[in-house]
């Protein structure tokens, strides 16, 4: 395994083991779901950096399914590249 692929292996942990916490702690707390837009807790939990703008960016995050993001068609690209499953819907 090249150092690039192990570097990007390492960073996709990183965020699903942040996001398999979160998904611990909704269902432990019996909460359907938490509705992030951009800011520190979004890029800390799926890498995604995005400002407040006129376009909605939301996260949302269960405890049963992949991160779903609500955004512009403009930032669908970057949904698109994440190492690891999303839902987009631009």
């Amino acid at each position: 395994m090249n150092e690039q692929a192990l570097h990007s292996g390492t960073i996709t942990s990183r965020y699903l083991t942040r996001q398999a916490q979160l998904a611990t702690a909704l269902y432990t707390h019996h909460l359907d779901a938490l509705a992030l837009n951009p800011g520190p807790s979004l890029t800390y939990l799926t890498g995604l950096r995005f400002h407040l703008m006129e376009r909605p960016t939301v996260g949302l995050f269960t405890p049963h399914n992949p991160v779903i993001l609500i955004l512009a068609e403009l930032e669908a690209g970057q949904a698109a590249a994440l190492p690891y499953p999303v839902q987009a819907f631009p």
